[in-house]
This record gives structure tokens, C-alpha cells and sequence, in this order.
């Protein structure tokens, strides 16, 4: 494409309208962005209590493939923070040890602090006959991932799902 065609004026308002959704997106982003959304888990230390869930064939909420290890982790709704938690690890203290999770899902009926762990997470802190226990948590920053990265885009998805 020569740069004479790239000048026209139909390239040219082409142009400028992408321009300019693309700072009113920003502007709307930095607005909306703020306080309103709840904060995933940080590096500080929390109380809280554990239970476990099993997938049942499913994929969570965050839409990624089950992790091979089966540990993760679905959080309430404040944690979640509208899925920006997704991917994000978590290191889990209970009873018999401490165990490193993938937030994986949301859970809807969790409030602060409760996590509800995969059943093999569950398992490396806790007796699963216990069903309820105390825990500690805190986020994982820059956690090494396994294997190579990828996202996927599930067919019909649009801005607003």
C-alpha cells in the first residue's frame, strides 16, 4: 500500500475514529477502573477458612483448561474481582503444610477469605473429612508458570463476555 492511498480521506477518518475509541476506551477504562472494583489477594499475609469442590467435568469460570497438578482455586467474589485474579498463584497454609494454587474460578456463595480448593489442594493441607478448615493465604507475585503461555478466545466471545 502506497503511502499517496494511505492518505485519502476515507483512510484517513478511518483512522482518526479508531484513534479516538481508542482513547475514550482508555479514558472510560481510568474512570470505571478505580475503587468500585474490588483488589484481587496481595502478598500480605490473610486469615481465612478453606473448603474444596470437585470440577465435575467443568472448566472454571476464568475458562482455562483444568492445571495437570489439579491444584487451584475458586474465590469469592471481592477476591475474583471480576476474573482479574485469573492465573494469578496463591500459597496456602493449613493444618498439615502449605500448598501453591492457581485461581481458577469464582465462587459465588464465598465470602473474604474463604477459598474454596480443588479436592487434591485440599488434600495437601488438610483431612478432607475435616470439610471446613483455618488457613492462611496470600498471593504469589510474579509466580513462574508451567510451560508455555497461550490464550485462548472461547468461540462467541465479545467484549462484554
Amino acid at each position: 500500500m502506497t503511502a499517496h492511498r494511505l492518505l485519502r480521506p476515507r483512510w484517513l477518518a478511518t483512522g482518526g475514529a479508531v484513534l479516538l475509541a481508542g482513547v475514550l476506551g482508555v479514558a472510560i477504562l481510568l474512570q470505571n477502573g478505580g475503587g468500585a472494583c474490588a483488589a484481587p489477594p496481595t502478598s500480605a499475609k490473610r486469615q481465612g477458612k478453606a473448603t474444596f469442590y470437585d470440577l465435575a467435568g467443568t472448566v472454571g469460570n476464568c475458562n482455562f483448561a483444568p492445571p495437570a497438578d489439579d491444584l487451584y482455586v475458586a474465590l469469592g467474589r471481592s477476591e475474583y474481582s471480576e476474573a482479574l485474579s485469573c492465573g494469578s498463584y496463591l500459597d496456602v497454609t493449613g493444618p498439615k503444610g502449605t500448598v501453591r494454587v492457581k485461581v481458577f474460578d469464582s465462587c459465588p456463595e464465598c465470602t473474604p477469605g474463604w477459598l474454596d480448593l480443588s479436592r487434591t489442594a485440599f488434600k495437601k493441607i488438610a483431612d478432607p473429612v475435616q470439610g471446613i478448615v483455618p488457613i492462611t493465604y496470600k498471593a504469589v507475585p510474579n509466580a513462574a508458570t508451567p510451560g508455555p503461555l497461550s490464550i485462548t478466545f472461547a468461540e462467541g466471545s465479545s467484549q462484554y463476555w
